[in-house]
């Protein structure tokens, strides 16, 4: 016994799924067919419409970064521009462009602000990101407390290495 309803239901998650992924257009259709006498065959037929593409990307709140920095960040979200608006794709620039900023010293950095415009009649997205990467954090002093496993034996691995090791620095 086949739920009918599930397969709609299913039918309605492919059609998300290719939304999510910047195919709005795309259309799922479902059909229960007899297949013998104790079985059904489920179908689901696809047709792709056509992609919504990222016309307009407008990045801002990264002025007062360093050049080199602002470059790196923008990089990969200025090659989505002309591309399918694809959601998943998008977070993971976003993502890098948050953690490049948190990993450089912008300790207080946050998820961009959004406004996103999706004209389907013409399959067109316009994104505005808007950051806001706060200020730069300095660190002080980096202090490494270090305690044997047994006290009459010396460190595994001595201070300067893990000092070395370390992926901040003072500054």
């Amino acid at each position: 016994c086949v739920d009918s309803l599930e397969v709609e239901r299913d039918a309605l998650r492919l059609r998300l799924l290719y939304r999510l992924h910047g195919y709005y257009k795309t259309t799922a259709t479902s059909h229960i067919v007899p297949d013998g006498t104790r079985a059904v065959r489920v179908q689901f037929q696809l047709v792709e419409g056509p992609p919504v593409l990222i016309d307009t990307l407008v990045v801002g709140g990264l002025d007062s970064i360093e050049p080199r920095l602002r470059t790196r960040l923008l990089r990969p979200l200025e090659r989505l521009r002309g591309g399918v608006y694809d959601r998943d794709t998008l977070r993971a620039a976003i993502d890098t462009a948050v953690s490049r900023l948190l990993n450089n010293g912008y300790a207080h950095a946050t998820d961009p602000l959004r406004d996103i415009d999706v004209d389907e009649p013409d399959n067109r997205a316009s994104v505005r990101l808007t950051f806001l990467p706060g200020k730069l954090a300095h660190i002080g002093r980096i202090e490494i407390d270090a305690v044997a496993n047994r006290p009459d034996l010396p460190l595994a691995i001595d201070t300067p290495t893990v000092r070395e090791l370390l992926s901040v620095d003072t500054g």
